[in-house]
């Protein structure tokens, strides 16, 4: 019984582990409103409009304007995004 039990713990970790790594990644957003906060991703051909609701609104530097592209980490099996340094300078 007590061998059962430490499987099916050591299983729940490496799950939890293997979902808190998943759709981790690095995605260029541009910002598409300030009050309150949106951005639009390409997600395989596709446009993503990303609500405030699901960004790190703090990690905007306070001049971000719209239009503003930003590196974003998406995080927590791909539902949150936090901004990842400064805002994307045109060419790069």
């Amino acid at each position: 019984m007590a061998k059962d039990s430490i499987i099916g713990i050591i299983n729940k970790l490496v799950t939890m582990r293997i979902n808190s790594i998943t759709m981790t990644d690095v995605v260029v957003g541009t910002v598409i409103s300030i009050k309150p906060y949106s951005i639009r991703i390409l997600n395989e051909l596709n446009e993503i409009e990303i609500p405030e609701e699901l960004i790190d609104t703090d990690s905007f530097p306070e001049d971000t304007k719209v239009g503003d592209k930003f590196r974003f980490l998406r995080y927590r099996q791909g539902s949150r995004f936090l901004v990842l340094g400064n805002k994307i300078k045109e060419g790069e």
